[in-house]
Order: C-alpha cells, then structure tokens, then sequence
C-alpha cells in the first residue's frame, strides 16, 4: 500500500534510511499532486468533496473562505513547476556529498546519532548557502569539499 511504501524503515542499504523514507513520502504527494491537477479531476462536487475531506483530516486555523479561495486557485497549479532539493549526508557508494555528517556518539549529544552540517556543529553558512542557490537557481550541487563564505570586510 501507499501508506507502508512511505512509511517503511526496512529498506537495503540506503533505501532503509530516513533520507530515503523522505523521498518515498515526497513521491506519494507528488502523485497526489498529479491526480488533483488532472482536468478530470476538476468539478464541482470533486472539490466540494476534497474540501470536506481536508476540512475533516487536517487542524488549522484556515478559513472556510480563505479555505474557498485556495481551491477556487488550485486549477492555476496545474502548470507549477515543483522542484525538491535534500540536505543530507550524502551516499558513501557513489561518493554524493552531502551537507551534514554524523557527530560523534558522545554526551555531547546525549550519546545519540545526531547530524550536523559538515562545516562544523552549528554553522549553517554552506547550507543556507545551499538553500539560496535552490530557491534563485535550482539544481545546485553539493560540492566534496565545503565551501565556505568569505568574511564580509566592514
């Protein structure tokens, strides 16, 4: 079922890890995507029904009209270009990069796997870097070695 695939931690390899867990739940809502932009999709009593549906699923302090409006928008969206990036710690068998790395097991941490940016505990400067490039850009590569930024002179 949809719900076990996105769920599931028993994967081989790489595909047992949370990153890849996160991929799979990124696909389900994609397909979610495509199924809810479809032109057969769209009538009336479909919407009045993915409203009723949502107003009962999810908690929030949405409106009822502003709830309105977003559907009434939802066929603008249809065209959307979507795109993901991940901030991970990379794959050791195809040598990816990634932008975080496992701290060590120490009480530091509480003695838990934890990971932090590859930069050092607490420095976000690459992946903030990382995530403006995403955002202006797309498509942005995570380089082996860290960049990072130069110093602003005052």
């Amino acid at each position: 079922s949809a719900l076990e695939f996105a769920r599931s931690r028993h994967g081989v390899g790489s595909e047992g890890s949370d990153f890849a867990r996160s991929a799979r739940q990124q696909l389900i809502i994609e397909a979610v995507r495509n199924k809810l932009i479809t032109s057969a999709f769209f009538s009336p009593n479909k919407l009045l029904d993915l409203y009723n549906i949502m107003r009962n699923s999810i908690d929030t302090d949405v409106s009822q009209e502003e709830m309105g409006l977003f559907l009434n928008k939802i066929l603008f969206f249809k065209n959307a270009k979507i795109g993901s990036a991940v901030i991970d710690y990379g794959d050791y068998a195809t040598k990816k990069p990634g932008l975080l790395q496992l701290a060590p097991i120490t009480p530091e941490y509480d003695n838990l796997s934890v990971l932090i940016p590859r930069v050092g505990n607490g420095n976000f400067s690459e992946i903030k870097s990382f995530v403006t490039c995403e955002v202006t850009n797309g498509n942005c590569v995570v380089t082996q070695k860290p960049i990072t930024p130069t110093p602003k002179k005052k």
